[in-house]
C-alpha cells in the first residue's frame, strides 16, 4: 500500500478503517492512521503510528514473510516497525489488548490509572443501537467517554472520571477563579477576580495579573 495511493484497510465488521491520511501542516505527508468507517462525514482518527513523524507520499506499508508491519520511506531508506503477528504470544507487551476479557482498567480516587478483574462496566445510550464510543485520556488529565451523536455528526461526552476539573490542582493558573458548568461535559472556566487582568504572556495565558501593579511606594498606601 503506497501512502499517495489512496488505499484503505476495512476492519471486518465495517466500524474501523486504515491508510495513510494527509497531513493538514505539511505538503505530500501522510500519517498511517485508523479512524471510523461507519460514520460518514466524521473522520476522528483514533490511533497513528507516526503522527510525530510524517512520511512522504511514495512512502509505503508493507508486510514481512514472518508477519512484521513496516512503514517504508523511499526518500530516505526510514524503516518504521509498527508490529509483529509474534507479539500476541508475548505476555510481557504493554501495546496489546489483554486475553482476558473480564480485565478493565479504571481510574482511582488518587488519579492512578489500574487494571482490575472480577467487575463489569455497564454502559448505556439509552437503547440506541450500534452506537459509536471512543474512550479517551486527555491532555488535561480525565478520562471521558464520548458517544457519535448522529444528529449533530459529532462525538460528545457522556462520561467523565473527574465530574468537576476545578477540584484539581493547576486546572487554572495564578490569580484566577476556576468555575464549573452543571452539565456533564464539565467545560471550565478560568476567570480574572475584580481588580485583575488576563496575564498577556504566553507562557502563564491561563492566569490573571492585578491591574495596579504594587511598586511598594509607601507614599502612595492609604488605608480606608
Amino acid at each position: 500500500m503506497v501512502a499517495y495511493s489512496n488505499k484503505i484497510l476495512v476492519s471486518r465488521n465495517k466500524v474501523f478503517v486504515a491508510g495513510f491520511k494527509p497531513t493538514p501542516s505539511a505538503l505530500n505527508r501522510y500519517i498511517f492512521s485508523i479512524w471510523y468507517y461507519n460514520i460518514s462525514g466524521n473522520n476522528t482518527i483514533v490511533w497513528s503510528a507516526n503522527a510525530n513523524s510524517p512520511i512522504t507520499d511514495d512512502s509505503s506499508l508493507g508486510i514481512s514473510d514472518n508477519g512484521v508491519f513496516h512503514l517504508i520511506e523511499s526518500s530516505s531508506s526510514r524503516n518504521l516497525l509498527l508490529g509483529s503477528s509474534s507479539a500476541t504470544r508475548n505476555p510481557n507487551s504493554t501495546s496489546l489488548y489483554w486475553s482476558n476479557e473480564n480485565t478493565f482498567i479504571k481510574l482511582e480516587a488518587n488519579g492512578v490509572v489500574t487494571q482490575d478483574n472480577g467487575a463489569t462496566l455497564v454502559s448505556s445510550d439509552f437503547d440506541e443501537q450500534n452506537k459509536s464510543r471512543r474512550l479517551t485520556l486527555d491532555d488535561d488529565g480525565n478520562l471521558r467517554i464520548q458517544s457519535f451523536d448522529i444528529k449533530t455528526r459529532e462525538f460528545t461526552v457522556v462520561w467523565l472520571a473527574v465530574q468537576e476539573m476545578c477540584t484539581v490542582h493547576g486546572t487554572c493558573g495564578d490569580n484566577t477563579i476556576c468555575m464549573n458548568d452543571a452539565s456533564n461535559t464539565d467545560p471550565t472556566f478560568c476567570v480574572c477576580p475584580s481588580g485583575f487582568k488576563n496575564n498577556t504572556n504566553v507562557n502563564e495565558s491561563n492566569s490573571c495579573v492585578i491591574k495596579t501593579p504594587w511598586n511598594n511606594n509607601h507614599g502612595n498606601t492609604k488605608f480606608l
